[in-house]
């Protein structure tokens, strides 16, 4: 089951405008997840390949885009690990449905 992806409309600011002049494509939205999380990430469907995206942190989570197989990454950090350190993926199944997240995809 893939994320469901909310659009937020009217969000483009003045700073926009000269991009989406010349053709690009913006989405800003937010995510919200599903109860069973993949191993891999979520997959999350924009309409169109974006080039650049950025999700926000929210609820102990980090977010990364994974540009090969346009899917939506969810990390935590395990600070009661043995060797504290970067981040790891949430485990598969993990239930994130109570997690939505703001995002934003460019295709210039």
């Amino acid at each position: 089951m893939a994320a469901t992806l909310t659009k937020i409309t009217g969000q483009q600011g003045s700073s926009f405008q000269g991009l989406l002049a010349r053709g690009a494509r913006v989405y800003i939205g937010t995510v919200l997840f599903d109860s069973s999380y993949p191993t891999g990430g979520e997959a999350v469907e924009f309409g169109f390949t974006p080039e650049f995206v950025i999700a926000e942190p929210t609820a102990g989570y980090v977010f990364t885009w994974d540009y090969t197989n346009e899917k939506l990454l969810a990390y935590r950090y395990d600070y009661d690990a043995v060797a504290d350190g970067v981040a790891i993926q949430v485990a598969d199944t993990t239930n994130l449905s109570a997690v939505t997240c703001r995002i934003m995809a460019i295709k210039a």
